[in-house]
């Protein structure tokens, strides 16, 4: 996404979020970093709450990981010759409820890759796998069989 002006347009709306999320991580608040991530950058208001407990502490114990990865200036970056060259097949999926960055990032990602297919999940966000996983792997589960 990195010298995407569209892409990084659409990332605008929630830099705000993701700036604070960030502060609150620097200052060794993860769980309030985690929490305003997952309501406010990946999944929505009120979904914290109706994630499983298991799921959070996931969240939370990640945190720092994802403070590092912002933190380097490439992390935008793809090298999409190398991506070129995987002959592979790839499954690139997302829910029909994802931001719309998340979209324009398979979609560059679905350009680059030869052997890349898209699939949704149908009612999914952000992360498919986790909040509708029988949708997700009956999904995983054709495209394993067909490729």
């Amino acid at each position: 996404m990195a010298g995407d002006p569209d892409a990084l347009r659409q990332l605008r709306p929630t830099r705000a979020s993701m700036d604070a999320v960030l502060a609150h991580l620097g200052k060794g608040e993860h769980r309030q970093g985690a929490r305003q991530f997952v309501e406010e950058v990946a999944m929505g208001p009120g979904t914290w709450g109706r994630l499983p407990a298991a799921v959070r502490e996931t969240f939370v114990h990640n945190a720092p990981t994802w403070l590092d990865e912002q933190s380097d200036p490439g992390w935008a970056k793809t090298d999409t010759d190398a991506l070129a060259r995987c002959a592979a097949p790839v499954l690139l999926s997302g829910g029909m409820r994802s931001p719309v960055r998340s979209a324009t990032i398979l979609d560059r990602l679905a350009a680059a890759l030869p052997r890349a297919r898209r699939g949704t999940v149908e009612g999914a966000g952000h992360i498919p796998h986790v909040t509708h996983p029988r949708r997700y792997a009956a999904a995983l589960t054709r495209f394993v069989r067909t490729s």
